[in-house]
C-alpha cells in the first residue's frame, strides 16, 4: 500500500472500485491502466 503515492487519487479510487466492486484482479487492472503491477500494489 505504500506505493499508492505513485498513482493519482482518481486512479486509486478507480482501482479500489474495480477491485472491490467488480472483483477484478490486480493484474487485469494494471493492464487496463498500462501500469506495472508493482506500482499498484
Amino acid at each position: 500500500m505504500n506505493n499508492y503515492k505513485q498513482i493519482t487519487l482518481k486512479e486509486r479510487t478507480l482501482i479500489e472500485y474495480l477491485f472491490n466492486v467488480q472483483k477484478q484482479s490486480i493484474s487485469f487492472i494494471a493492464k487496463e491502466l498500462n501500469r506495472n503491477r508493482s506500482t499498484i500494489l
